[in-house]
Parts: structure tokens; sequence; C-alpha cells
């Protein structure tokens, strides 16, 4: 396997509104575009698990960038958060590299987005939802109330809890908890009616203990070009596993 480090090459890119955004570049050939989940960025979700090694290997030209809120695309501006920034930020990157013929994944918070996007008219060749089920697209705007209040009561959590791991977790990324918690204020439902217009090969795909992503197979069976998988893992064990890697080179062949 070819060595892809953190030495992948990186460049920036506008936002519709303005704001300056940053992703990670590495392989060579047909353009694949990964959004990443929340709380970690692009580097540790797909180069760290070696998932970025792997599809480079399979002769893909990654492009991997830091969703608004995360790692280097972090404005603190109340005002750089508007409603579906994430969909949106996915097209001006389709505009900014002039991208006609790719492919689009995306993991947990990544997969909800690539299904935003899709609902919203972009067409990739092929997309990858994985992470993410029915209700996380339907709800999105109310199943993150766990995230809020884990968010807004930072410091009180006794040791040895989830709570105290998740805010460890936090300070171990660098995350900044309030950009996290205003990108949450940005999410909007989509409803089953537009999923049902995307005809494009989609690939919705989860590890078998994810229990808290929704029901992938009912995504999939309302895309017009859906399939569902079911791999090894939970939702963060999943991610690394051989057999998550092995499905998404062989789907975007």
């Amino acid at each position: 396997m070819s060595e892809v480090t953190s030495a992948t090459a990186s460049g920036d890119y506008r936002g519709d509104d303005g704001v300056l955004l940053a992703y990670r570049l590495a392989g060579h050939g047909r353009p694949c575009i990964l959004l990443h989940g929340y709380l970690a960025p692009a580097h540790p979700t797909w180069v760290e698990t070696g998932l970025c090694a792997h599809l480079a290997d399979a002769e893909h030209r990654l492009i991997m960038p830091d969703l608004r809120g995360h790692g280097a695309s972090n404005p603190h501006s109340i005002y750089a958060y508007p409603k579906d920034a994430l969909a949106r930020d996915v097209f001006a990157l389709v505009r900014h590299l002039d991208l006609h013929d790719y492919d689009l994944g995306g993991y947990g918070l990544g997969g909800q987005a690539v299904a935003r996007a899709l609902a919203l008219g972009l067409r990739p060749r092929r997309a990858v939802i994985a992470g993410a089920g029915l209700e996380a697209v339907l709800h999105a705007t109310s199943r993150r109330e766990r995230d809020r209040r884990l968010l807004a009561n930072l410091g009180s959590y006794a040791p040895d809890t989830p709570e105290a791991e998740f805010e460890a977790r936090l300070a171990a990324l660098g995350a900044d908890p309030m950009a996290l918690l205003r990108l949450l204020d940005t999410l909007l439902d989509t409803t089953r009616e537009d999923l049902a217009t995307v005809r494009v090969p989609t690939l919705v795909i989860a590890g078998e203990q994810d229990t808290d992503c929704g029901s992938i197979e009912e995504l999939a069976a309302l895309l017009p070009e859906g399939e569902a998988m079911r791999v090894s893992g939970d939702h963060r064990t999943a991610l690394s596993s051989p057999a998550f890697a092995g499905a998404l080179a062989t789907f975007l062949v």
C-alpha cells in the first residue's frame, strides 16, 4: 500500500457566503470528495484510519475538506453558520475545482451532508452515505440534542463517565465547542419526496452495531438507486475496518 500521510497537499476555497474553508488532496485518478463526521476533521477521519491510502491505491484522487466548524475550516463569526451550510459548501467545492465526473462520500454528519446535497440536486457519478440512516436525514434538526447538551455543559462532568470521555475527545482533537454548537443550528431536514428524486447509484453503509445512525436499509430503499450494506463494528470502529475500506473501493470502481 502506498504511503499517504499528513504530507498530503492542501488548499482552500470559499463557500458561497465568502467564508474561507480548507481541504486536503491525495492520490491520482477519479476525483472523490470525502466528508468527515462530527467532531473529527479530515485528517484523523480519512488519513489516520488508513482509508485515504486504501482509496488512493485504488486510483482515486481524494478531496477531503475540513467541514465548516472543524479543523482548519473554523470561522468564529456567528454569521458564518447559515442554514444548509454543509450542503452548500459541497456545491461550492465542486464549482471551485470545476468537477464534472466525480464521486462523493461522507461518514456520520458527512453522510447526512451527502444525502442533503443529493436531495438539493448535486449529481456525482456515485455516492456513499456511511454511518447515517433515514432518521438522521429526515430529522437532522432534532436528532442532535444530545450533542447540544454535552457541548453546553463542558467542565461539569464526573470522571470516568461517557460525558467526560466526550469532553476528553474534544480536547484531544483541539475542537472548538462553540463552532460545533453553531454548526448544529445549520442543519435542515430532508423530505422523503426529495430523496426519491435522487437517481445516483448510492451505497448506504454502516457497522452492524451502529444502532444510533438510523435505518440504513430504509434510506437505501427510498433512494431509487440505493443499496444497503452492513460491515463489522459500531459507529467508531466500522470506519477503520478492512471490510468498510474494501466496500468503498469496490463500489467506487
